[in-house]
């Protein structure tokens, strides 16, 4: 009995925990990621889906929470939709990137201006990279505020 209670606070000790104690910290781990594979892709999750903008058109795809492969794809009227083996590999690899850097939501347009969103503490902190081709007032987003750099950013807390 002893040894189970021991297992179960050593996961809630390693799955429980976040590797990043403030907002500015998980930022920072993601801003000198290589968003180039997400181009003209966005992605939000709200668990236990995806909603996916790929090839123009936003799909609802569910994965097998054992194996990271997708379990189905459907479209907002919850008809399955049949992905060539190509496209549903890119999609699978699309997500487990996305998985990766931990995010509620990311997206990059065909200018390559890279949207992030995340929760910390019951606010959402989004955070835009401007591509040299891209402005603020383009993308709709004159309130966010420069970080550093190329990198804007706008909070939003929840009372």
């Amino acid at each position: 009995m002893k040894r189970l209670i021991l297992i179960i606070c050593s996961i809630f000790v390693f799955y429980g925990c976040s590797r990043y104690n403030t907002p500015k910290e998980k930022f920072e781990s993601l801003q000198n990621s290589d968003f180039s594979d997400f181009v003209d892709v966005g992605i939000v999750f709200r668990p236990p889906v995806y909603f996916v903008r790929f090839h123009d058109t936003t799909y609802i795809v569910r994965k097998n929470f054992l194996s990271s492969r997708i379990k189905s794809i459907t479209n907002y009227d919850n008809q399955p939709v049949n992905f060539n083996g190509e496209d549903k590999k890119y999609l699978e690899y699309l997500l487990n990137l996305f998985d990766k850097l931990d995010v509620m939501a990311m997206s990059v347009d065909k200018k390559g201006n890279v949207f992030l969103s995340f929760n910390r503490k019951r606010c959402t902190y989004s955070y835009l990279k401007l591509s040299a081709a891209g402005s603020l007032e383009e993308c709709g987003l004159q309130y966010y505020k420069r970080y550093n750099e190329n990198w804007y950013y706008n909070v939003e807390c929840s009372k």
